[in-house]
């Protein structure tokens, strides 16, 4: 019966001798149908294993109870020597009831675990627990029964004889279930499955990423009609009389704005040209603080303060000309030119100029924010803003999914997986993978 089973897995799936005829016939197939065709192929292989393995696990159970039934023959047995001293015979009994406690023990275990796999049905992985498990227990009883087997000999050589000779057919047999757990034929059509749905797993991606890629252009097309629109929409407006107004109203701002800031510049410049006497009469006079203030922010103190600023540079003249300030002969005209230049323009026209103009800022601003062509402006903005970050994003998209796209290597795994399907399934046809 073993040898049966050796040669029935040895002849499972095993491809064609030498001297095979050529395939009659070429079969095409779409990558779908040859996995189908080799989840077949693996699935009868499993049916078939799964019978292998429950006719071998019924001839272990038998070899087993034969092991027990020679181990209670031993067990049994008769001394053939009656002569033997009762310290020979104690010696005879000790090894005997060690050898036969130790291998009972191993028997009972392998045979709790055949009667659980036959159970249950078993599974591939349980069998090959059992085969591990099995190795484990029948290296450590060897090492403990040794001794035992060899002081048997001596006395009951037949028996102990047999029990060995049917330990190591019951092994001989657990051994083989390394060959029906790990066919090879079985691994190279497991290995061509996965393969084929890791391809089918590319060409499913490959796929989704044309289509979202063709479904990216036609919005980016889209997208940018839009966008001309939009810029056409702007472009339009600004023709309108509202906008014109609007930029009108821009322009007048921004010239104002000029005014004020020349304004602010011819001031700053002059009371630049007194920083350094100002500084130093700012240590003698009682109104140091204004001077100081003066100094740092000359515009906007003249434009609140006009009269007190008219003082300190008055004053500043008059303690440059009795010396209270000393300068540099070569500076001093300058800065008495400056100072004077500037009362006479005097601070408080200067002051009101400046508040005039601000003031008129101010409105000007308050028209330009108000007006209905700001926020039409804005709107149309923020659409073409929005519009073109969008098509950015797109783009980029876009980009990503071209490079992917044009890694395409999916003709040269197909072949890969044809040649090996051809190698691993046995058949007389010759399997070609319709892309």
């Amino acid at each position: 019966m073993q040898i049966g089973i050796i040669q029935k897995l040895k002849g499972l799936f095993s491809q064609v001798a030498q001297g095979k005829e050529e395939p009659e016939e070429e079969i095409e197939m779409t990558l779908e149908e040859l996995l189908e065709k080799i989840r077949n192929a693996r699935k009868k292989w499993q049916e078939e294993q799964a019978g292998l393995l429950r006719v071998q696990f019924e001839e272990m159970r038998k070899t087993a109870n034969k092991v027990m039934e020679a181990l209670e023959e031993l067990e049994n047995a008769k001394l053939r020597n009656p002569n033997l001293t009762m310290k020979e015979k104690q010696f005879m009994k000790g090894n005997r009831e060690h050898y036969v406690h130790l291998t009972r023990n191993f028997l009972e275990k392998i045979m709790e675990e055949i009667r659980a796999f036959q159970k249950t049905g078993g599974s591939t992985h349980e069998a090959e627990k059992f085969r591990q498990n099995f190795d484990s227990r029948r290296g450590t009883l060897s090492k403990a029964t040794q001794r035992n087997f060899m002081v048997l000999q001596d006395f009951f050589k037949n028996e102990v004889t047999h029990v060995a000779r049917m330990l190591s057919h019951l092994e001989k047999q657990a051994a083989s279930l390394s060959g029906i757990i790990r066919n090879r034929e079985e691994a190279k059509r497991e290995k061509l499955e996965h393969e084929i749905e890791r391809v089918a797993r590319i060409i499913k991606a490959l796929e989704e990423n044309k289509s979202e890629l063709k479904k990216l252009k036609q919005k980016e097309r889209k997208l940018q009609k839009e966008l001309a629109a939009q810029n056409e929409e702007l472009e339009l407006y600004k023709k309108e009389k509202e906008y014109l107004e609007f930029e009108a109203l821009k322009d007048k701002l921004s010239k104002k704005r000029k005014e004020i800031s020349a304004l602010k510049n011819s001031i700053k410049n002059r009371i630049a040209q007194m920083d350094k006497p100002l500084r130093k009469y700012q240590h003698i006079a009682m109104d140091g603080k204004d001077i100081g203030e003066m100094v740092k922010e000359p515009f906007m103190f003249i434009v609140n303060n006009p009269e007190k600023s008219s003082e300190i540079i008055s004053k500043l003249v008059r303690a440059i000309e009795t010396g209270q300030v000393d300068i540099k002969d070569k500076q001093k005209d300058k800065v008495i030119k400056a100072a004077k230049e500037l009362l006479k323009e005097e601070p408080s026209q200067v002051s009101g100029r400046a508040k005039q103009l601000i003031d008129e800022e101010e409105k000007l601003m308050q028209a330009e924010e108000k007006h209905p062509a700001r926020k039409k402006i804005e709107d149309l903005g923020e659409k073409i803003s929005g519009k073109k970050e969008e098509i950015q994003r797109v783009q980029t998209r876009i980009a990503l999914l071209e490079d992917e796209v044009s890694k395409d290597m999916i003709s040269e795994e197909i072949k890969k997986i044809e040649e090996e399907a051809n190698k691993v399934l046995s058949s007389r046809e010759r399997i070609i993978i319709r892309e």
